[in-house]
């Protein structure tokens, strides 16, 4: 009750006048994007025209992006609602559960592609992002994250994050006479087999769950 009997006032701006305007025109100025980088908290002023080229770049690349030839919105939509009855039908989720999956926007978010560009690299290039905000499976991918999250902890390779593995390497004794050696994987993600990458989920799921349903908050 204190806190919310508490006068909110619009908090003093701590930059000097002339910075504020430079902010503004830069948030004005439609020939340039503003973007965080891949890695860290930097933030980067590219040419408008240039990001698009990069971006497409990444689109053209039949590799890995095939066009559609029809939207898949509600096909997909209705995949999802087909899993979610199939899971509750089935006693893999409780009625609480599938009426929070079920709570998709409607009509549903199409998915939006981005990237994050890399200026660690010699050359520019932009990590791609799609962004699932509120779109058709955004609320069964949280689902499948929290049912995992447990599995990808209880690893000995799992690493929460940076100070996590500040405090593995402090803790770590290294022979005099070992070879340290750091690998990079190029576009990890796409370079996973689908089926491979799921049935390798599935056996650890099962491993790990003993043929338990999980117990969702």
């Amino acid at each position: 009750m204190q806190i919310a009997e508490i006068e909110i006032t619009k908090p003093r701006n701590n930059l000097p006048y002339q910075e504020r305007i430079a902010l503004k025109d830069l948030k004005s100025n439609t020939e340039i994007v503003l973007k965080k980088v891949d890695k860290g908290s930097t933030t980067v002023i590219m040419n408008k025209q240039d990001k698009i080229t990069e971006d497409q770049t990444q689109l053209d690349d039949r590799k890995n992006c095939m066009p559609l030839e029809t939207p898949m919105v509600k096909e997909t939509s209705q995949k999802v609602k087909g899993l979610i009855n199939e899971l509750h039908l089935g006693n893999h989720i409780d009625t609480k559960t599938k009426e929070w999956l079920s709570q998709t926007p409607n009509p549903p978010h199409i998915p939006v592609f981005y990237t994050l560009t890399k200026i660690h690299k010699p050359t520019l290039t932009g990590r791609p992002i799609i962004s699932g905000c509120e779109g058709l499976t955004e609320r069964i991918s949280s689902f499948i994250d929290h049912t995992l999250q447990p599995i990808a902890k209880a690893q000995k390779s799992y690493l929460k994050d940076t100070t996590n593995f500040i405090n593995f390497i402090e803790r770590t004794k290294v022979q005099q006479n070992t070879i340290l050696v750091s690998m990079d994987v190029m576009s990890l993600y796409t370079n996973i087999p689908q089926e491979e990458g799921i049935n390798t989920v599935c056996i650890a799921y099962e491993d790990f769950y003993k043929n338990k349903t999980p117990q969702h908050a």
